[in-house]
C-alpha cells in the first residue's frame, strides 16, 4: 500500500521480481472523503539539499507535510 503515485510506482519496480505480491495504490482512513497531500517530486529536482526522507511525508493533513522547521518555507509550493 502506497498512496503517492510516484513513490507507488517505484514500490512496484523494487519488488517487481517477488512472487505473490498485491500492490494498492491508496491510502487508508476512516472512510470520509479527504484529500491526501504529499510533496511534490519536483521538489527534489528544485532543492537536491533537501534530506532524503522529504519524499516521504504525506498526510490527510496538509499542514503536517509542511511542518519541517528547517525547510517549512521551500517546501510550501510543494
Amino acid at each position: 500500500m502506497e498512496p503517492v503515485p510516484y513513490l507507488f510506482d517505484r514500490l512496484r519496480a523494487n519488488y517487481a521480481r517477488r512472487p505473490g505480491l498485491i500492490f494498492e495504490n491508496v491510502a487508508i482512513n476512516d472512510g470520509s472523503t479527504q484529500t491526501f497531500f504529499w510533496i511534490d517530486p519536483k521538489a527534489r529536482e528544485d532543492h537536491p539539499e533537501f534530506p532524503d526522507w522529504i519524499e516521504q511525508l504525506g498526510s490527510f493533513n496538509e499542514t503536517h507535510v509542511h511542518t519541517v522547521p528547517e525547510i517549512a518555507e521551500d517546501l510550501l509550493p510543494y
